[in-house]
């Protein structure tokens, strides 16, 4: 889910086997990335990536900016990381804003 709200790509699933099986065992999980990511992707829809940076060091926070505005601040790492401006990005979380 990370990588696609930092591209503001429609979720990806990779599907193994039966998918009667999968969407069984997924289900909840796939609709529940569906609709957390699709309001990043209608936001970014048609918009041209601008930038795309690290913000530190290990590279496990990183930041997508599109032509529109709209900044996509992503942290891969297991500690909170603190922006300028007082906002926190969660452990293994995002934010979205402009």
């Amino acid at each position: 889910d990370l990588w696609n709200a930092l591209y503001a790509t429609p979720p990806n699933f990779m599907l193994q086997g039966k998918v009667d099986v999968f969407w069984a065992k997924y289900r909840a999980r796939y609709l529940a990335t569906c609709l957390e990511l699709c309001s990043v992707v209608r936001r970014a829809w048609g918009q041209e990536l601008v930038d795309h940076r690290s913000l530190d060091a290990s590279r496990a926070v990183q930041q997508s900016r599109f032509a529109n505005g709209l900044v996509i601040t992503v942290n891969f790492g297991s500690a909170p990381y603190p922006l300028p401006g007082g906002k926190t990005v969660a452990p293994r979380g995002y934010l979205v804003g402009e």
